[in-house]
């Protein structure tokens, strides 16, 4: 079904770009805004993926405005060109005039403005180029995130606040939601014991659709077999803080990694997010002073050996960014300095939870370059900050 979705989907941008007699859409390009307070400058980067989707990036050049969104050309004509971001149509341009012009909304009031869009370069930086390969990892259950690999290819992850277990089978997988009572919790992000008979689970009592006041809790999730939910224990205040407590997993050893926006045991991270470890008596201790820094780190992961430590970042004080995800390296002084990973993992447009399968052949993580949330998965032997560890690691 994956393989005739993606089929059929090319074959409509195809014929898309014939009916249109378009060329190619690819480059960067220099959007310009007028607003009733001037003109605002973005810089549009466009890529025709492999399926022959055209998406990419937009982001505000401007010092004091942290605007980046994706973008998504839904819709051409022989005189028009019609973009996407989140969903809906946000910029219409006259593809017959240099520069085009047309209209956009893409302003924090929402507001319809007139706009140009000028083609800069016939082709996008680096970073983007390097994502024409890569397709979304699809399951059959819409919003998947926070994957977590088990053992003999299978895993776990949430979808709509619910936890669900997928079965390696040929091609595919068999899905099915994990048995607990899913009317009681709302769970956010999941990490798996390195024996596999837990989950942690960041969420709620389900009571309404948002985490309650506090961002909610971080749970303890009993296996039995794989999908079996034998008890479900809120984890002690030393742990859970009054803030928002996120994004679990496990270290090499079995201990907790967890975000945290407030104060884990005695360390105080009020006001930013922090990684800690927290040991099996629920002692908690800050990672490392070379990984917590004053901007956002959260979502951690451990390889099984405990030899690095992976985790995205992001700035929202100048010069902002967006999320990245960083890896850290164990050493005989604690934690290395972090250092991105390299292209198509970032993008310039956010990219978090990463996670590495257990026979350490690919590296699963979610990014929006593509228009939306997705789960992507890419060997660990191309990423060149994981091929010294997984180099016999290939996958088939």
């Amino acid at each position: 079904m994956l393989y005739t979705r993606l089929w059929l989907l090319t074959l409509l941008f195809l014929f898309i770009r014939w009916s249109a007699g378009a060329q190619s859409l690819e480059g960067t390009y220099r959007l310009s805004v007028q607003t009733d307070k001037g003109r605002l400058p973005y810089e549009m980067q466009l890529v025709e993926g492999a399926d022959g989707l055209v998406y990419g990036g937009l982001v505000a050049l401007s010092d004091t405005i942290d605007y980046r969104r994706p973008v998504q050309l839904t819709r051409q004509t022989a005189d028009s060109l019609f973009f996407d971001i989140w969903g809906r149509t946000k910029i219409k341009v006259d593809r017959t005039k240099q520069p085009m012009t047309g209209l956009a909304r893409v302003t924090k009031d929402k507001v319809v403005y007139p706009a140009t869009l000028q083609r800069e370069a016939a082709t996008p930086n680096e970073g983007w180029s390097a994502t024409k390969q890569l397709m979304p990892f699809e399951l059959d259950i819409p919003g998947a995130g926070w994957l977590c690999p088990a053992s003999d290819g299978n895993f776990y992850f949430r979808s709509q606040k619910k936890i669900y277990f997928a079965e390696a089978v040929g091609e595919g997988y068999a899905i099915k939601l994990l048995d607990y009572d899913t009317s009681a919790y709302h769970f956010y992000s999941i990490g798996l014991s390195p024996n596999e008979q837990t989950l942690l689970a960041h969420g709620t009592p389900r009571k309404d659709s948002m985490p309650e006041i506090g961002g909610g809790d971080i749970y303890e999730l009993r296996l039995e077999g794989r999908t079996t939910v034998t008890g479900i224990r809120l984890l002690p205040p030393t742990v859970n803080t009054s803030t928002y407590d996120i994004f679990p997993a496990y270290t090499a050893d079995g201990d907790w990694l967890l975000t945290s926006y407030g104060k884990v045991g005695q360390a105080d991270s009020a006001g930013r997010a922090d990684i800690y470890i927290v040991d099996q008596q629920h002692n908690a201790r800050p990672i490392s002073p070379n990984i917590n820094t004053p901007d956002a780190e959260a979502g951690a992961f451990m390889d099984r050996q405990g030899r690095f430590v992976l985790f995205h970042r992001n700035r929202r004080r100048p010069p902002a960014h967006p999320d990245r995800i960083l890896i850290s390296r164990r050493t005989a002084e604690g934690w290395s300095e972090p250092e991105p990973l390299s292209a198509p993992v970032n993008t310039g447009l956010g990219a978090w939870a990463p996670r590495i399968s257990r026979d350490g052949s690919y590296l699963y993580f979610s990014s929006v370059f593509r228009g939306g949330w997705q789960l992507y998965r890419v060997p660990t032997v191309e990423v060149p900050e994981l091929r010294p560890y997984f180099e016999r690691y290939k996958p088939d």
